[in-house]
């Protein structure tokens, strides 16, 4: 598949990333990289393919191609994931145009996150709402909420507070600065998220109570 975002995956892993064809039953698409590797953390099922569409103006392109690759024609389920941003319920109703635009769908749909639905192919799809369906946010929200009450964050979320007064601040999202930075001043700094979820580093646990929802989605996949 042409024009999104690629991430490399080993042979022998249960996620195979943007591979030229479908070989899994169910198929996850993630905004990008980072999406990836936390869904990789998570350990979900060996019958889950995912795919990284690049970004949340690319879906709508990449679900037209979708259709053209071989395999498309044995997926049973397929699970999109969008990030909430500034507003959860204007990202789903934007998942849901680009989907029914990129597939060619005719009826309009008014579902909620995380309800399966049918297209007209009775193929069953799903949007995930990141990092939940009530709340504005991404990855990083999610993963700011099982950052445990210590010295430390509270140092992080004092330093933030100081920069967020600045004219200008300095970042454009609190949250991903709060979390880049924790994550910095780590003893062993970690530059880039997604090594964040090496299993070595032990910074996040998969089995915490905030990543039950996404455990959940994914077991009904």
């Amino acid at each position: 598949m042409t024009g999104t975002t690629t991430q490399s995956a080993s042979d022998d892993s249960p996620f195979r990333c943007n591979r030229p064809t479908i070989e899994a039953p169910n198929l996850l698409l993630v905004e990008g990289a980072d999406e990836y590797h936390f869904f990789r953390f998570l350990r979900p099922r060996d019958d889950v393919q995912i795919h990284v569409y690049g970004g949340k103006d690319q879906l709508k392109s990449t679900l037209k191609l979708l259709v053209g690759i071989e395999g498309y024609d044995r997926l049973k389920r397929v699970a999109i994931v969008r990030d909430a941003d500034d507003d959860p319920k204007a990202a789903l109703q934007s998942a849901l145009g680009q989907w029914k635009s990129g597939l060619g769908e005719q009826s309009a749909l008014k579902v909620t996150s995380d309800v399966w639905f049918k297209d007209s192919q009775e193929r069953e799809w799903t949007v995930w709402i990141m990092p939940d369906p009530n709340s504005r946010g991404d990855l990083e929200e999610l993963l700011w909420r099982v950052v445990k009450t210590d010295e430390h964050r509270k140092c992080v979320e004092e330093l933030i507070t100081c920069l967020d007064g600045c004219d200008p601040v300095p970042f454009s999202s609190r949250t991903k600065a709060t979390l880049y930075s924790w994550l910095a001043t780590q003893k062993d700094p970690v530059k880039e998220l997604h090594a964040a979820f090496k299993s070595s580093r032990e910074l996040f646990n998969s089995n915490d109570p905030v990543f039950s929802r996404f455990l959940g989605l994914i077991e009904e996949m």
